[in-house]
């Protein structure tokens, strides 16, 4: 595990933010929510067991900002890299995630492509292009319900 530097991962304004994440704790054998004060990172999860749950709450920043949580340490403690102790992992477990220039139409096509083609690569670009065939030039025009959507879905079918 890499040791990373505390100035390096929080953000400009420092602690001044709700910043939580997840963090791999021994003592629990598992995942831990937690929230990163000034003074140090807290073990919020008795307020929300995921970051899904916590994401899905009414209000995710005042459940975050109001738990009170054991400390498991300080920040630089959680990313000193020794395994043995409570670590930062990544913060996303259950919830979906849209990354920055993925679109989420683009991915769930080429897995309809992956699938279509049943690994042959070959095939790929038909595919591809029966898709676009049924689809026109965008999906942004697509209106749901009409006799287009419902031509993209039985083809896609």
């Amino acid at each position: 595990m890499l040791k990373q530097n505390p100035a390096d991962v929080l953000p400009g304004d420092g602690t001044k933010g709700t910043l939580v994440g997840r963090a791999w704790v021994p003592a629990v054998q598992g995942p831990s929510l937690v929230r990163v004060d000034a003074d140090g990172v807290h073990d919020i999860s008795r307020a929300a067991a995921t970051m899904a749950e916590l994401c899905n709450a009414a209000d995710p920043v005042a459940l975050a900002r109001s738990t009170k949580g054991e400390r498991l340490g300080s920040l630089a403690d959680l990313l000193a890299g020794d395994l043995a102790r409570p670590h930062l992992i990544a913060p996303v477990d259950l919830q979906a995630v849209k990354a920055a220039g993925v679109t989420f139409v683009a991915s769930m096509l080429e897995r309809l492509v992956e699938e279509m083609v049943k690994g042959d690569p070959g095939k790929g670009d038909a595919a591809r292009r029966t898709i676009q065939a049924e689809i026109g030039t965008s999906l942004a025009t697509l209106r749901p319900g009409s006799p287009e959507a419902e031509r993209l879905k039985q083809a896609l079918i």
